[in-house]
């Protein structure tokens, strides 16, 4: 299983130097003082990098790259390696350092180190930990671990290490999430100020409610078509108490929801990892922005009731839930901010006949399945049907089956066409 960790490490170095030339020669090896440090000194650091030292010693002093008095990075990666029980390691180690000068003339060094194992040694594994903490340094001795609060604004813990990325520069670190819009931490000569106000992403690719708590690490996820398990009010809250959706709830089933506060919404500018661009489409977002980044599936826009309706069918899904499933955004036009977003679905009547007609086969395969007139209830009633090339997986369901055991009490049957000429 893989596991990904991400920690910050900030330390304040305080220097007490006399002497204009020998601040200078400080500045200049500033990243060097810093990494050396935290190499000998940081107890999970030192730890990995005793272990990649055994391993590839070349390797490992070829992944430090300085790349300015100030910032230097560390990048190591083994892809995988197997050993004699068949397993295959992997391992990833990413630091970053970037210093930043304080007023009264020491400095900060700003560690962002990400790892990524699978099935790596022991050793390692004990040795990582998560989250960020502030080492405060003086006269070349560690003296308190501050919290991080003496250098970021409470509005950090919007931030979760395990899925934020850093970008740092020379006056900010600007930092990026898979569930909340990006911040900009901008650096005073004191310490990090942001303007920055992110908002969450709350709605899944498929329409699914996922709302990850920064503050608690909660996780709450409510799957459309499943029987719902919340308040009997149907609303889910976040910890301050505030309402974020209101779900449609109909003989005990989720139908869909209505999100009700403007500070959570649907991601819709993404990069390539995942991480968001920019804050979520919520309430009160300009509707332009939504239609410059609507998802790649079939939208509708038309005036009704006099609301601009805009409305995306985002997933027709026949294996499980089996229901057509729309988000939907009103405004007064096109240019005016939205007023509503909402997520709904529709049930799907799905048969074997319908997925046969509707897979990738072959019109000739297709014909030939028609033709052996299958009889679908000597098997019990239908589950999903799965194309494969030159044929298709069927799965059937007795009357003790159950999804969530979906190993059990299910019968398969598997039809293949092959070509016997030649």
């Amino acid at each position: 299983m893989k596991k990904t960790f991400a920690i910050i490490i900030v330390a304040v170095l305080t220097l007490c130097l006399a002497g204009k030339g020998q601040a200078q020669n400080v500045e200049e090896s500033m990243a060097k003082t810093a990494w050396d440090y935290l190499k000998t000194n940081d107890n999970c650091i030192s730890t990995i990098l005793s272990e990649l030292n055994e391993i590839d010693p070349k390797g490992c002093a070829e992944a430090v790259h300085f790349k300015s008095n100030t910032a230097m990075d560390f990048d190591y990666e083994i892809p995988y390696s197997n050993n004699p029980f068949g397993r295959k390691d992997s391992i990833s180690v990413k630091y970053q350092v970037h210093c930043y000068k304080t007023s009264d003339r020491s400095w900060i060094a700003v560690v962002d180190s990400r790892l990524n194992i699978y099935a790596f040694t022991t050793k390692v594994k004990e040795s990582t930990y998560e989250g960020f903490s502030i080492l405060e340094c003086k006269n070349g001795k560690i003296m308190s671990i501050p919290k991080r609060e003496k250098f970021f604004p409470g509005n950090l813990c919007f931030i979760d290490e395990l899925y934020s990325k850093f970008v740092m520069s020379d006056t900010e670190i600007n930092c990026f999430s898979y569930y909340a819009g990006p911040l900009k931490f901008v650096w005073n000569g004191r310490k990090f100020k942001t303007s920055s106000k992110p908002t969450e992403k709350c709605i899944a690719y498929n329409g699914d409610f996922h709302y990850l708590s920064p503050f608690e690490k909660w996780f709450y996820e409510k799957i459309l078509r499943k029987f719902w398990t919340g308040a009997p009010d149907g609303c889910i809250k976040n910890i301050d108490g505030k309402t974020i959706a209101k779900f449609d709830i109909k003989d005990g089933i989720i139908e869909g929801y209505e999100l009700l506060n403007p500070a959570y919404g649907i991601a819709m500018d993404i990069d390539e990892d995942e991480f968001l661009l920019s804050n979520p489409v919520t309430i009160g977002s300009p509707m332009s922005f939504a239609l410059d980044h609507l998802f790649d599936a079939p939208t509708t826009k038309v005036f009704k009731d006099g609301k601009f309706v805009v409305t995306q069918h985002i997933s027709h899904e026949t294996l499980y839930q089996r229901r057509d499933v729309y988000i939907e955004l009103t405004s007064k036009n096109e240019k005016s901010p939205i007023e509503t977003i909402r997520v709904y679905s529709t049930p799907l009547e799905v048969t074997l006949q319908s997925e046969i007609d509707e897979s990738e086969l072959t019109d000739d395969a297709k014909t030939i399945f028609k033709a052996l007139n299958f009889n679908e209830n000597d098997y019990g009633y239908f589950l999903w049907a799965l194309p494969f090339p030159n044929g298709i997986s069927i799965d059937f369901g007795t009357s003790e089956f159950n999804p969530d055991g979906w190993l059990h009490n299910k019968i398969s049957d598997m039809c293949g066409i092959y070509d016997l000429q030649g």
